[in-house]
């Protein structure tokens, strides 16, 4: 048995990177690609939208967990109604599986609805 693990070990065992990491520094495309992340990590990170979302965030994280449900589950049915709306505008469509997203997302909303929702609330 401790030889069968040591095969099973040993072939599960990941390979080394080293030639492929060494390959890939010295690869003009990789390093484009890693220098225009960093400069938009840099922008997103100097940005007024960043600031303004890390706000909302801190503002948000703040809120009691059953209002923020609430909050996620109007906009969930909000979501699911205009996805049907729009669908709908576009004419007519055969079958129900244009249906499966909204009334999977409708379902998932009241769920939420109904985990902020005790016994003695009277929302």
């Amino acid at each position: 048995m401790a030889d069968a693990d040591r095969r099973v070990e040993a072939a599960l065992a990941p390979l080394p990177l080293d030639e492929t990491d060494r390959y890939l520094a010295r690869s003009a495309l990789i390093a484009a690609v890693d220098r225009l992340t960093r400069t938009l990590q840099r922008w997103w990170l100097a940005s007024e939208a960043r600031r303004i979302l890390s706000t909302i965030r801190d503002e948000w994280s703040r809120q009691a967990a059953p209002a923020r449900y609430r909050a996620i589950a109007m906009l969930l049915v909000t979501a699911a109604a205009t996805h049907v709306l729009l669908t709908l505008l576009q004419g007519r469509h055969e079958g129900w599986f244009w249906m499966v997203v909204p009334a999977t997302t409708t379902l998932f909303a009241l769920l939420l609805l109904a985990g902020t929702q005790t016994p003695s609330s009277s929302d």
